[in-house]
């Protein structure tokens, strides 16, 4: 398990306000990304040797919810500010050109 995801995992397992509202952007995300497409495809094989597609959460929502816990937003922020941040697209490098 990455440390990323044992963080937030460590976040859930304690309960309390900040565990309720990472529960509930992390359902958001879900949803709002199951609408936008934005679920990745994972292709698993099977013991008998068939495979089946399942659709995951993407790593850089995982990352960007790692660190809204450890910077505290879950005190400073609603469920909907946070969702919104975690879905804006990855910042261009051309920003700066």
């Amino acid at each position: 398990m990455s440390a990323l995801a044992g963080g937030v995992l460590k976040t859930l397992s304690a309960g309390g306000q900040r565990a309720d509202g990472l529960a509930s952007a992390i359902c958001a995300l879900v949803k709002q990304g199951a609408e936008l497409g934005a679920l990745e495809d994972v292709e698993l094989q099977r013991l008998e040797g068939t495979s089946k597609t399942i659709r995951v959460f993407p790593r850089v929502w995982l990352e960007r919810l790692a660190r809204a816990v450890n910077v505290g937003a879950f005190e400073r922020l609603t469920v909907d500010q946070i969702v919104e941040r975690v879905l804006l697209p990855p910042p261009s490098s051309d920003a700066e050109s």
